[in-house]
């Protein structure tokens, strides 16, 4: 089937990276890699994004020293965006633009997008005991415990 092929290579234990996507044609063949420059790139388009590599949310992050761009991986779209929270990165909802097409200022490789990948929003253990300070009763919460998402792996982006 054609689609778009999304990988996300991310740092262990964070579940956040660079994204990089390439065409994949109905006879079998791929497109190159390319990245998506952030020029007006939203949270709801990185959740599209990790969504269709089968976490359930995701947000934008902005590429700190650590995360380095894809070396020498082109721009291949940009103005990537969505308008719902809920959606595929293909939904009629997002929107992306081939990069150079419009004219749009040129992007450095620091642009490229980056996103944060989960499956919970939260997903904490919580414990309450009441206790007695000055003759009132309180509640105080504790977290017990928090738990990591899944690795990213690659995933098939059906075109619309």
């Amino acid at each position: 089937s054609s689609g778009i092929n999304a990988e996300c290579p991310l740092r262990p234990g964070e579940n956040a990276g660079r994204v990089r996507a390439r065409h994949n044609y109905a006879d079998g063949s791929s497109g190159d890699w390319y990245a998506g420059c952030d020029d007006h790139f939203n949270g709801p388009a990185a959740g599209a994004i990790c969504r269709s590599m089968g976490f359930r949310h995701g947000k934008q992050v902005t590429a700190d020293k650590k995360m380095k761009p894809i070396s020498g991986l082109p721009f291949g779209i940009t103005n990537i965006f969505c308008y719902h929270d809920d959606t595929l990165i293909m939904s009629p909802s997002c929107n992306a633009d081939k990069y150079g097409q419009l004219g749009w200022p040129i992007c450095t490789p620091e642009e490229q997008i980056a996103v944060q990948c989960f499956n919970e929003m939260w997903k904490v253990d919580v414990g309450f005991s009441m206790v007695e300070r000055s003759g009132k009763m309180f509640c105080p919460v504790k977290v017990l415990k928090k738990e990591k998402s899944t690795d990213c792996d690659s995933a098939l982006i059906p075109l619309l």
